[in-house]
């Protein structure tokens, strides 16, 4: 009997079945950090799920990774826009932007590039209805 992919089936919708590779297979890949993929993964769902909420949620993990750690993983910027090519039809120009913002600060380690996420965000949520 032929095992069946576990990324075949989503629990609660299938609002990660449009990205390529689906962001579980994508932040394990690049060994990201928890607290790291909550932020991606909130930016990427929000427009197929809970839109502003999702924004929000997003946002809190950002403060906290403000707050609390030095967040430097160096991860290499290339990763998120391989990503980004590949789902460039669904993604909208906002998520890019903040894929961008995200993967500049792995790599530089610069918190100017997560308070200009956090900026970003804010413009977001407040667009959202």
């Amino acid at each position: 009997m032929e095992k069946q992919n576990v990324l075949d089936t989503q629990v609660g919708g299938n609002h990660y079945q449009h990205f390529t590779p689906q962001p579980m297979e994508w932040f394990s890949e690049l060994s990201l950090k928890f607290i790291h993929g909550n932020i991606l993964k909130y930016i990427l769902r929000y427009p197929f799920k809970n839109g502003k909420e999702d924004l929000q949620k997003s946002r809190h993990y950002l403060a906290y990774l403000r707050q609390y750690t030095d967040g430097v993983n160096h991860q290499v910027y290339d990763d998120g826009l391989d990503f980004i090519s590949q789902n460039e039809n669904v993604l909208n120009s906002s998520q890019i932007l903040a894929i961008q913002l995200f993967f500049l600060y792995l790599e530089f380690g610069n918190i100017r590039h997560l308070e200009c996420l956090d900026v970003l965000l804010e413009i977001m949520i407040n667009s959202e209805q």
